[in-house]
């Protein structure tokens, strides 16, 4: 890629102000590969108000066997070799970037569905795992093959991005009306293929503790035309059913009432909007997110970012197609240094016998299983810091049956006596991240899954501030609709309300606030 004197001086500019390791996943929809990456990285590193440089590229439905000479010239390329109509991935990392860079391993399917590549990047050589994904909306098995692979090989800074061919909730499709407003879809409209395939990406989400990028940075509740990465125009999507409208005659009458209403309906939609596109990063790597952006192509052929976007309709998805997203991680962000010390409890430093009155102790019943506890640690994936509270995660990796006993016995303990030892919620807190003791992280995990797998599914926004402890208890049992371990979650209290406002504090780093923030849009907190 022979580079302008503008292209020159926009890389000298960012390698002196070492700028944030930036990313894009792009479904080029069988392009040709290096005129797509082309179009991309000279709008972006030219045109753009805010100028990105890509350093790191995932590819989605690249259909080919190999990829052009100008993409290997000009990045290191990792690619899928499949040429059906469908699938076939890349991850193509920007020589100019990174000249030195080198796969640690690199696994490539034959199917097209992903590539997997390790290496260093950035200027302190950090480590990554990087992962493109094109989920086939008929697959509902290559996200389970890459778990298990992906929970005991991926190191360093672990970034999924690629086609998932599903959606999370009402704010992620839209009806695009003819008058420029959007309309959610009702939850009797919901895609079934979609419900089949979110189950099977949030299985894996679960799996790794992984967060939805976008959403995590940008908010769950955000519903406008900058949160779609896929447009699909009422007009060819009619041309794409007509042979499913041809019906006899005797049916035709039965439902001609039904499809005179659907038309009346629909007659005003002239696109349907959908967020099909994701960057998945373990939970504990957010505060490293410096954003996360869809870009759109609009009249002048070039990409821009959501925050130089106009809002008149016209100059939005002019095709039927995929836009990029972009990830920006600043890993200068991440501290170096080593954490203070931090006085715990013995017991979690040690995994011993907890200190117990046997006196004062109320009936222990098996509440929290081996079973949630072995599962909630293979999902971790922390950051190597130095000096965090506790025990490494190494050490809870490969509990022997004595140390899982106890500390299935210290779990119930906490949700028996609605108790925790000393500081055991208390997070280290360095430049905005904070680090939990693992154990924390264990039981904050166990309790976050059950919140999800109980709550009674809806579709709707909640209605009321929630803005104190009572007022979310009252909420959570409300969502679980009365389930048997309601008072499970009542030690939630100690976990996360400041005693002396009774406020609720979701900090970044705790599974819990995720799952909260998800669940109760108008969740009111600390600082918030």
């Amino acid at each position: 890629m022979e580079l302008s004197q503008s292209q020159k001086r926009t890389y000298k500019t960012a390698e002196r102000n070492e700028a944030p390791l930036q990313i894009i996943t792009w479904n080029i929809n069988g392009k040709v590969a290096d005129a797509a990456v082309t179009e991309l990285t000279e709008h972006l590193v030219v045109k753009s108000e805010s100028e990105i440089i890509p350093d790191v590229v995932f590819l989605q439905e690249t259909r080919s066997v190999e990829m052009p000479e100008k993409i290997v010239r000009d990045w290191y390329a990792y690619y899928t070799q499949y040429s059906t109509s469908e699938k076939g991935v890349a991850i193509l990392v920007n020589k100019k970037r990174h000249p030195n860079f080198t796969p640690n391993s690199q696994e490539v399917d034959r199917n097209g569905r992903y590539v997997v590549v390790q290496g260093k990047l950035g200027e302190q050589g950090e480590d990554y795992t990087l992962v493109s994904v094109y989920n086939h909306q008929e697959d509902t098995t290559t996200l389970d093959l890459l778990t298990p692979y992906l929970q005991t090989m991926a190191v360093g800074t672990l970034v999924i991005g690629g086609d998932f061919n599903t959606t999370f909730g009402i704010n992620d499709r839209a009806k695009e009306l003819s008058n420029e407003k959007l309309k959610c879809y009702e939850p009797n409209e919901r895609n079934p293929q979609h419900g089949k395939l979110r189950m099977c990406v949030e299985k894996f989400m679960r799996s790794l503790q992984l967060v939805d990028v976008f959403r995590g940075k940008n908010g769950y509740g955000l519903f406008d035309e900058t949160c779609f990465t896929y447009r699909r125009s009422e007009q060819n999507q009619k041309k794409s059913s007509q042979e499913e409208t041809s019906q006899d005659e005797s049916s035709k009458e039965e439902t001609s009432q039904d499809e005179s209403s659907k038309e009346e309906t629909s007659q005003n939609i002239v696109g349907r909007l959908s967020r099909l596109d994701y960057f998945f990063i373990p939970e504990e790597w957010m505060g490293s997110v410096k954003g996360c952006e869809i870009l759109y192509k609009i009249k002048r052929g070039t990409l821009q970012r959501q925050a130089s976007v106009s809002r008149n309709r016209d100059y939005l998805f002019p095709l039927p197609d995929h836009c990029p997203l972009l990830l920006q991680l600043d890993f200068n962000l991440l501290p170096t240094s080593q954490l203070p010390e931090v006085d715990i409890d013995p017991a979690i430093q040690s995994l011993k016998k907890m200190d117990i009155d046997e006196d004062d102790q109320p009936e222990l019943y098996e509440n929290i299983t081996g079973v949630e506890i072995a599962a909630a640690i293979q999902s971790l994936n922390l950051m190597d810091i130095r000096g965090r509270p506790g025990r490494p995660l190494s050490k809870y990796k490969n509990l022997n049956p004595e140390e899982m006993k106890q500390l299935k016995q210290n779990f119930n303990h906490y949700i028996n006596t609605k108790s925790l030892p000393a500081n055991f919620s208390s997070p280290k807190v360095i430049y905005g991240h904070y680090f939990f003791n693992v154990e924390y992280l264990i039981f904050a995990t166990i309790l976050a899954w059950r919140l999800e797998d109980w709550s009674w599914e809806e579709e709707t926004s909640q209605q009321t501030d929630i803005e104190d402890w009572p007022q979310l208890q009252s909420s959570i049992r409300k969502k679980i609709n009365n389930h048997p371990g309601t008072s499970d979650f009542d030690i939630i209290e100690k976990m996360l309300i400041n005693e002396t406002t009774n406020r609720i504090r979701l900090h970044k780093g705790c599974p819990l606030s995720r799952t909260l923030r998800k669940l109760f849009p108008k969740l009111r907190t600390e600082g918030s």
